[in-house]
This record gives structure tokens, C-alpha cells and sequence, in this order.
């Protein structure tokens, strides 16, 4: 679903310098809010589910705060690249140094450690049963067939 929206430059300057990295520090005092709390519910009355999040930057130089908005303006189906790939590939998994007792688990149902990639290596159908999808490296699974996106 496409969302149109309707934007009246006159009622809301924006000064273009504001955003200009060079002029400003590289971290703006941000505050971050979720839909529902203080600060969010006027934009959550208008925008609905699609609202994700609110945010308020401060510039103390300009004495200014911006109120921005991160919404949903489209959803549509998307299949995860390992959805299709078989059980026996080979991929590489992101495990933190001082988590031993999964490097260990890892070892134990035969993943090997790759030096060269930093990674923890085992199957993934290994890496699904553990429940360690979160943990595979993208670049490691299999390029789906089909359309290619510019």
C-alpha cells in the first residue's frame, strides 16, 4: 500500500543550513520516542500503526528543536534469503569472544571457527535449530534467482 502525502512548504519552513553536516556536530542531541508516549500521541492520532517512532533534535547553538517522524509508507511481502536455501549450507554465524558456553554448543555440533572471517561456521539447519537466525551473517547465504533490484 502506497501513502500518499501532502506537504505545505509554506507552513513549515525548513532552514536548509540546519541540516548541513559540516556546520554541526556529528552526534545533535536527539531524543528518541516510540508511538504512545508523551510527545508521540497528536502524530500517533494521525498516522496510526505506521507510526514508528519520534524523534526530537536539539540544536543549542540555533536554539532549536526539529520534531521528525519515521512512517510506514509502504509494506509488502518479503521472503528471507534462507527461506529457500537447504539445511546444509555452509554459513557463518556472528558470536561474541566471551560467549563460550555457544562457542562451545557451536563446536559440539560440528562448527568450526574461520579465522579469516572472524566467524563461527556451521549449517543452516544447525544455525535455524539453535535458533541463531538472528546471528547468520547475510553475505554468507546463497544470492536468491530472480529479480535483481536497481
Amino acid at each position: 500500500m502506497a501513502l500518499a502525502v501532502e506537504y505545505d512548504e509554506s507552513s513549515d519552513p525548513v532552514d536548509v543550513a540546519f541540516f548541513c553536516p559540516v556546520a554541526h556536530p556529528a552526534k545533535p542531541d536527539l531524543k528518541k520516542l516510540k508511538p504512545g508516549q508523551n510527545g508521540t500521541k497528536k502524530l500517533f492520532s494521525i498516522y496510526g500503526d505506521r507510526l514508528l517512532r519520534v524523534r526530537y533534535r536539539y540544536d543549542a547553538s540555533r536554539h532549536v528543536r526539529l520534531k521528525t517522524i519515521e512512517i510506514i509508507v509502504d509494506s509488502i511481502p518479503w521472503i528471507p534469503a534462507d527461506e529457500n536455501a537447504p539445511d546444509n549450507t555452509l554459513v557463518a554465524l556472528k558470536i561474541g569472544p566471551t560467549e563460550k558456553l555457544l562457542q562451545q554448543k557451536i563446536k559440539t555440533a560440528g562448527g568450526r571457527w574461520n579465522g579469516f572471517k572472524r566467524r563461527w561456521e556451521i549449517s543452516l539447519g544447525k544455525a535455524k535449530e539453535f535458533g541463531l537466525r538472528d546471528r547468520i551473517d547475510p553475505k554468507t547465504l546463497p544470492k536468491r534467482a530472480g529479480k535483481k533490484h536497481a
